[in-house]
């Protein structure tokens, strides 16, 4: 797939680039594909290596999805398995293979009958995350959002648009680390709005809203700060320009807006959104541009890095 390098530190991927994760270490996994194997360009999941702030020339490594193109990733806390999302096919779960210094390698983990037929259920998942004990899984569909026990897969409850007055299709998903035993996901839908439930009994327990100067804007993301403080980052799209909103739960439960990124800090709409495991960093690319920003969370500061990921 790395086809140049530009003195920026970007590489040129013969392939729509769709999702990735970040295993501990320098070995980021990005995902992408054709589509259909007509198209002549294959569905793969990449291992890379950075090295001095810049991504080196070789791929460390692969795996072929044949004609499952992977459109998102949730990478389990402990590091050793990734949940893919390959569209109309459902979830595919790859093993993260590493010795201590050495590259990773991925392979197809095994799964049971029962695993297949529940992994493939879901059908078009575009919302994945583990808990911060990878107990739990949570995946967003058109309809819903399903929370699983890992690794059985056991059903533990679902939130559904009919049922439960989800607004939408799921954008996106978080579970909070600031509450006990899991017991609250942030849900991002399609309709541009952003909402917090107690998954357990399906009860919403608060629906962000916009500043005024973001009327109208649509929430696209959301990622819970990564300590015990009951934050939220959230990332709003408002009049063709990116905002990153964080918000802090306060004694009455409800969000409360604490700061937000400078009106000029975004020139396009931001398309890509998370927070570091540790959640010291926060990282941003846009519609516009193929460069990754990375900022100083909760503060939001720039710390001036970028890297460039060309498709």
């Amino acid at each position: 797939m790395v086809r140049k390098h530009k003195d920026n530190g970007s590489r040129k991927f013969g392939a729509p680039l769709y999702c990735a994760a970040w295993p501990a270490g320098g070995y980021p996994i990005v995902g992408g594909g054709g589509g259909k194997r007509s198209s002549g360009i294959p569905n793969r999941a990449v291992v890379l290596k950075v090295e001095n702030g810049s991504l080196a020339e070789t791929e460390q490594g692969d795996i072929r999805m044949n004609e499952l193109t992977p459109f998102n990733m949730a990478l389990h806390p402990e590091g050793h398995t990734l949940v893919v999302g390959v569209g109309s096919a459902g979830l595919k779960v790859l093993d993260i293979i590493q010795q201590a210094t050495e590259q990773p390698t991925l392979s197809f983990a095994p799964e049971s009958e029962a695993q297949q037929e529940v992994l493939h259920s879901f059908g078009d998942a575009k919302g994945l995350t583990f808990s911060s004990d990878g107990k739990l899984l949570a995946v967003g569909i058109q309809d819903a959002v399903h929370i699983h026990e890992w690794p059985s897969l056991l059903h533990k409850a679902s939130i559904r648009k009919e049922k439960h007055a989800l607004t939408d299709a799921v954008r996106d998903i978080d579970f909070s680390r600031g509450h006990a035993n899991n017991a609250v996901i942030a849900v991002a839908c399609e309709d541009g709005t952003c909402s917090l439930w107690l998954w357990a009994q399906a009860v919403c327990v608060d629906s962000l809203q916009l500043p005024p100067e973001l009327s109208g804007g649509a929430f696209k993301a959301c990622r819970f700060a990564r300590n015990a403080q009951k934050g939220l980052f959230t990332v709003v799209n408002h009049q063709g320009s990116g905002h990153i909103l964080y918000w802090q739960q306060n004694d009455l439960g409800e969000m409360t807006l604490m700061r937000q990124t400078k009106a000029n800090s975004f020139a396009a709409p931001i398309t890509a959104f998370d927070i570091s495991s540790r959640g010291n960093f926060l990282g941003s690319g846009t519609s516009e541009g193929a460069s990754i920003r990375v900022m100083l969370a909760p503060y939001m500061i720039s710390t001036g890095w970028s890297f460039s990921l060309v498709s």
